[in-house]
């Protein structure tokens, strides 16, 4: 029956208090969010874990509770025999360092593949797309092998030369692999580089330079392009394969990679392996070697960057300059990659293998902030970690080189925080966590009708 004219009027005030009561409580929610230590007082520890659980090396799992609503979703699986890879003749055991960005209603994902071990040729990078986070297309080489001229390389720790031969194929490294421009256009990038053993990494700054290829909305992908060469170690125009981007017909394709250039926050991410010391970067390492950067914004606006092996720094000008490095000491890392952001709630979160032995990289564990700077409640999202199938040099064992979705590349619907990772470098991983992050399953009562036979027996009643 339809309300009354008095009806309709004492629903409206009803509905207009409700609504003024709710903006009230978000405004002081708002107000009372934690706020850090000041960018001066934080900056000897940008980040502290203060909770006193640890894991145990005895279990996978660490002993500890794990992360409520974590689903995790096998989205490659390296086989020799049957290989999934498109344009494969066979199987790539090494895969490893996975990246995630969500643009034009899909996930898409990329890592490095190699034969069947780390630094050893040849190397190339595949490319995964999935609309839903856990059905994903079969791998397409997004990067392709690239051939190497003779490379006279005099390595600069032993003043020992190697003699790369010509037709030597070329092993990649890479800290970024997307970015999504501010006209919208996705670009994928990667870094061409050469071992001269596997104990000499590609990523000591030897390596030609960073390449970039767009991909379009239909899912095809544009010319690769050279985006940055490592010019300081001899490498330009005249000796590689590929074009300069500013070769391109394509302007808007220019402009995207124009902005990127110019975006010193997110290059940062490419120190590691270009090392160019020709004022690019907004770092000066010094003593430290900052490896796979990445960062999140606390309360206060203060950046907070981090890098392998406890390496943290602040900035408060958007990644132009940044305080002294510090060790965060707190944070039991073991040599693989932490990933750091804040979550739809408006917390934070860190996710990496907190290790008992500062070795084993194991388990996958998230801690929770309410502020950026202290941490707590350790939990585990990925605690199994199955038998290694394929042999490779330094294929560490467990779920690693975790990377989320960062700033400026995507927010998937839903509240769930996204992670990519490998397992033991031959297989990668998908972890989407339910957001609040929690070790507790609220309780919750289901309502069954009377009638319902089952229910009834449940109760041990007679129908």
């Amino acid at each position: 029956m339809l309300l009354s004219l008095k009806g309709q009027f004492l629903m409206k005030i009803y509905i207009g208090i409700h609504s003024l009561a709710f903006l009230i409580i978000f405004q002081v929610t708002l107000s009372a969010q934690k706020m850090p230590p000041s960018i001066t007082e934080s900056a000897r520890e940008p980040i502290r874990y203060v909770g006193n659980k640890q894991t145990d090396p005895k279990y996978h799992h660490g002993g500890l509770r794990h992360a409520v609503g974590a689903h995790r979703y096998q989205a490659f699986r390296a086989n020799r025999e049957y290989p999934s890879e498109v344009g494969s003749p066979a199987g790539w055991t090494y895969n490893h360092q996975p990246y995630l960005c969500y643009w034009n209603d899909q996930f898409y994902l990329q890592y490095l593949s190699n034969q069947y071990t780390e630094h050893l040729t040849p190397g190339r990078t595949m490319l995964m797309t999935s609309s839903n986070g856990r059905d994903w297309s079969s791998p397409e080489i997004i990067f392709p092998e690239y051939t190497l001229p003779q490379i006279d390389y005099v390595d600069p720790e032993s003043r020992k030369t190697y003699v790369i031969p010509e037709g030597t194929k070329a092993v990649m490294h890479q800290r970024m692999g997307f970015y999504i421009s501010s006209n919208n256009r996705l670009l994928t990038l990667a870094f061409y580089s050469f071992c001269p053993t596997s104990r000499i990494g590609p990523n000591r700054g030897q390596g030609l330079g960073r390449v970039v290829r767009e991909i379009y909305r239909d899912g095809t992908y544009g010319p690769i392009y050279f985006i940055r060469y490592n010019r300081h170690a001899g490498w330009d125009e005249s000796n590689t394969n590929y074009p300069f981007y500013q070769e391109s017909s394509d302007q808007g394709f220019i402009k995207s990679c124009d902005e990127l250039l110019n975006n010193k926050l997110i290059t940062l991410q490419w120190w590691e392996e270009d090392r160019g010391e020709d004022g690019f970067f907004a770092i000066v390492p010094g003593e430290y070697e900052p490896k796979a950067f990445n960062f999140y914004r606390r309360p206060d606006k203060v950046l907070v960057g981090i890098w392998k092996h406890q390496l943290t720094a602040l900035s408060d000008n958007e990644g132009q300059s940044w305080t002294d490095f510090a060790l965060s000491k707190s944070l039991m890392t073991c040599g693989a990659k932490i990933w750091g952001q804040q979550t739809e709630d408006g917390k934070y979160a860190l996710v990496y293998n907190h290790s008992a032995t500062r070795r084993n990289r194991w388990p996958l564990a998230v801690m929770t902030g309410e502020d950026g700077h202290e941490f707590n409640n350790l939990l585990c999202l990925h605690g199994e970690v199955p038998p290694m199938r394929y042999y490779g040099w330094a294929k560490n064992q467990g779920p690693q080189y975790v990377r989320g979705i960062i700033e400026g590349n995507g927010n998937p619907p839903g509240n769930h925080m996204w992670n990519v990772y490998s397992m033991s470098k031959e297989d990668i991983w998908i972890c989407r966590t339910r957001v609040p992050i929690s070790g507790i399953v609220q309780q919750r009562k289901c309502f069954l009708p009377r009638s319902n036979g089952a229910y009834n027996r449940l109760l041990g009643k007679t129908e």
